[in-house]
């Protein structure tokens, strides 16, 4: 597991490096990543702590894919293309058709941190 962690550390590095078609390179080693990782934890748990509580370890491995992905991509990725929206279309904003275009709006979710609320 520590390797399969060292291998998706660097496909975050290389996913802040700002080169040409990152994001194939860093999809499938982070999804490869995962995927190792998903196939590996449910034996290093029953390795770890027996087949006496597998279930309920078991079942907190898999609700955190969720609670993780609902977080990231759900709340800190939408509010910094939301921020990124408003400071595109000025002072008038209506909130319903909030449009960001360009490079920027998708490259601050890898590379920086503007300066919002969970910052």
């Amino acid at each position: 597991m520590s390797a399969v962690q060292v291998i998706m550390s660097l496909g975050l590095i290389y996913c802040a490096i700002d080169w040409p078609g990152k994001i194939y390179v860093v999809t499938i080693v982070i999804g490869m990543g995962y995927g190792t990782h998903c196939a590996i934890a449910p034996a290093s748990v029953s390795d770890i702590f027996g087949l006496k509580s597998f279930g309920s370890l078991y079942n907190f491995h898999i609700i955190a894919l969720p609670i993780g992905a609902f977080v990231f991509s759900g709340v800190i990725a939408s509010n910094i293309y939301d921020y990124y929206a408003r400071k595109q279309a000025g002072p008038t904003i209506e909130t319903e058709s909030l449009m960001c275009t360009g490079r920027r709006s998708f490259t601050s979710d890898f590379t920086e941190c503007p300066r919002l609320e969970f910052c």
